[in-house]
């Protein structure tokens, strides 16, 4: 097996390194393991607006990118290790998540941390999820990859990531530990809003109650984590190490550039959605409703007993053909007297109702 150091935490470039090297022409399996600095990876084939808080990302520093396999949205960041391995794949080859667990599964155990695969693709201990995975097949290479919550910000990722609508008590991420400090996360916004509804084909993120792996032994740093798993990895033989030419920083660079650090891949790759939301002020209430279509506002429509001295459909024209990203929502309507137009409310509180 060959191992490919990478110690850059940025999601793009991460992103790519690993396609890559599952597109390249080197024939034997690939060990990578990685971070990335505070991001929202979402699935896929998931709605990015359905899955992302983006407020609370943008607030925070969050980066947003999607990735190239399956699955719900995950949060990464300085406390999570990654994992990714490239082998060959023949029609007929066991691609069950439990061929690749098995490795991780026992570092896991001898690092005294009582690790189980449940379900199709999570690692759990006490029945609290700290690893999930997912997997793609592409020109007879199968890459499969996952997460390892080792000391995350728990807070972290119930903020950046939107509630489970689809559970009883409409839930974020729950977690062992809510005694973390949360003076550094930006969550208040004006108005008092009500959940965004979405109807989208996009397949949506099911919450799981989280733990990192430093609950279950406080010793395991991520460093120990990841010595661990290399000596686990390599078994009885020494991993061969392949050092990054410049041919292969090039390639990875145009892939980041032209495909993870763009607009059209993390938003515009999206299905089709109807999202509406209503947002209360003291000046009135605000409802919001959009068709958005390859991430961009298709239809809009305003409404509410707001007391506006303008023609709203001035703005909802307007927003047409916006992309569905804050700073475009908001510059749009800073186009406008926003006060005339919606009796007083701003045109950032306004733009916040653009989003859940």
């Amino acid at each position: 097996m060959i191992y490919i150091e990478n110690n850059l935490t940025n999601p793009y470039y991460n992103l790519a390194l690993e396609e890559y090297f599952l597109d390249s022409s080197i024939s034997e399996d690939i060990l990578l393991l990685w971070q990335n600095e505070n991001t929202v990876v979402v699935g896929r084939y998931q709605n990015t607006a359905q899955e992302v808080n983006e407020q609370f990302c943008r607030v925070n520093n969050v980066r947003i990118v999607r990735r190239n396999t399956g699955g719900g949205a995950v949060y990464h960041d300085s406390g999570n290790l990654n994992f990714s391995i490239i082998t060959d794949y023949q029609q007929g080859d066991d691609i069950s998540f439990g061929r690749f667990s098995g490795v991780i599964l026992e570092t896991l155990r001898n690092l005294g941390v009582d690790a189980r695969l449940k379900g199709r693709n999570d690692l759990v201990v006490e029945n609290l999820k700290i690893s999930g995975s997912a997997q793609t097949i592409r020109k007879g290479r199968i890459l499969h990859h996952g997460t390892l919550l080792c000391c995350s910000d728990l807070d972290m990722i119930s903020g950046a990531l939107q509630k489970d609508h689809s559970q009883k008590d409409h839930g974020q991420y729950d977690h062992k530990d809510t005694d973390q400090p949360q003076s550094h996360l930006v969550r208040d916004v004006p108005g008092q809003h009500d959940s965004g509804m979405f109807d989208s084909k996009a397949v949506i993120s099911i919450r799981s109650k989280v733990a990192n792996i430093q609950d279950f032994n406080n010793e395991v740093s991520v460093g120990l984590l990841k010595s661990s798993l290399l000596s686990g990895f390599a078994g009885s033989l020494p991993l061969k190490r392949h050092e990054l030419t410049a041919a292969d920083i090039s390639g990875i660079h145009l892939l980041q550039n032209s495909k993870y650090d763009t607009w059209q891949w993390n938003y515009g790759e999206s299905p089709a959605f109807n999202f509406s939301k209503k947002t209360r002020f003291p000046q009135g209430t605000v409802v919001v409703s959009l068709i958005v279509e390859e991430g961009t506002i298709s239809q809009c429509a305003i409404n509410g007993d707001f007391l506006g001295c303008m023609d709203i459909s001035d703005i909802e024209r307007a927003l047409i053909g916006s992309k569905m990203l804050f700073a475009d929502v908001a510059a749009c309507i800073a186009r406008f007297d926003a006060g005339l137009y919606f009796g007083g409310i701003s045109a950032d509180d306004i733009a916040n109702c653009f989003f859940d």
